[in-house]
């Protein structure tokens, strides 16, 4: 078996694609859910969020390969999630007026994904301080600073643990 796969390849993989199409329609619902109230002032380009799937997917393909990971953890496919969906920003915005958060939304979709897959989402929201200034934190890291997945991934996996005890 060849490990070197064009990216239609990789995502015709029956694992990769159904896991794929999953966090898509996770990405979608929290769209709906969260974001869809500001429209028509932003709107969501699913192309671009395909797109970033897609690209989260096959990197997270060659991390396997390449570094011998049989199967990349949650927190990996978080980060290489919102990695993507920050670089690619599938949200964009029509009208500025009203809409808190700017520039940051497209931070604040990703992190907000990355918390409900990992389902501690509404453990971090709560509105407690300290976890409020962790998320404002890590919204302004993907936003200004270039931060490589694996150290992402390690951000959210103390996050998740410091969670998981309470």
């Amino acid at each position: 078996m060849s490990y070197f796969r064009t990216a239609p390849e990789i995502l015709a993989i029956p694992e990769i694609r159904k896991s794929m199409v999953h966090d898509m329609a996770v990405a979608v619902r929290i769209y709906e859910a969260c974001f869809k109230h500001f429209e028509p002032r932003i709107k969501i380009n699913r192309q671009l969020l395909h797109a970033a799937c897609a690209w989260a997917y096959c990197e997270i393909y060659s991390l396997t390969v390449f570094r011998g990971i049989e199967q990349a953890d949650v927190h990996k496919r978080v980060a290489f999630l919102t990695k993507w969906i920050t670089k690619l920003r599938p949200i964009y915005i029509l009208e500025y007026e009203g809409i808190g958060g700017i520039p940051y939304i497209n931070e604040v979709f990703a992190i907000t994904f990355g918390l409900t897959t990992l389902n501690i989402v509404d453990k971090i929201l709560d509105n407690t301080s300290k976890r409020n200034k962790y998320v404002q934190n890590l919204k302004y890291l993907l936003y200004h600073h270039s931060c490589v997945p694996e150290q992402f991934a390690s951000e959210v996996f103390l996050l998740d643990e410091e969670v998981s005890k309470q």
